[in-house]
């Protein structure tokens, strides 16, 4: 079976730092608010559909250049799935973030290094890695 989901790596600036928004989902694992696309979405009206429900900000930017195409297979009970999870990289402007959905346990703000360290999934690390390289020749 096959899975697609769309996806935010949220970013603001703070003090001229990067801050990323990790979300944990209810099955404990620490990473990037995402979900399924709506019937006549776009990918990034996906992402900030996502990115509200998830954590209730809904003045973000989807920049234009970065694209992440993440590819992995899991299991639920007897079902194989193949996933492809697409991600983007959204500026947040000064907005107050909450907990907005069933799906998350927690969200917090982090810097490069520390998100580094609390996301769960290498994949993300390295998705991550190519997001900061990014912002940084926005700079």
């Amino acid at each position: 079976m096959k899975d697609r989901s769309i996806g935010v790596i949220p970013v603001k600036i703070e003090r001229g730092k990067f801050l990323f928004l990790l979300v944990q989902e209810i099955r404990g694992y620490w990473g990037f608010p995402k979900g399924h696309p709506e019937s006549g979405e776009s990918e990034t009206e996906t992402a900030l559909r996502e990115l509200n429900e998830e954590t209730d900000i809904n003045k973000c930017e989807i920049l234009s250049g970065f694209r992440y195409v993440q590819k992995y297979t899991f299991q639920i009970d007897e079902n194989e799935f193949e996933k492809e999870a697409v991600f983007f990289v959204g500026l947040v402007e000064k907005e107050k973030e909450s907990l907005n959905s069933t799906e998350i346990r927690c969200l917090k703000w982090l810097n490069f290094e520390d998100s580094l360290e609390q996301l769960t999934y290498e994949e993300s690390r390295q998705m991550l890695k190519e997001a900061f390289e990014f912002l940084k020749d926005l700079k």
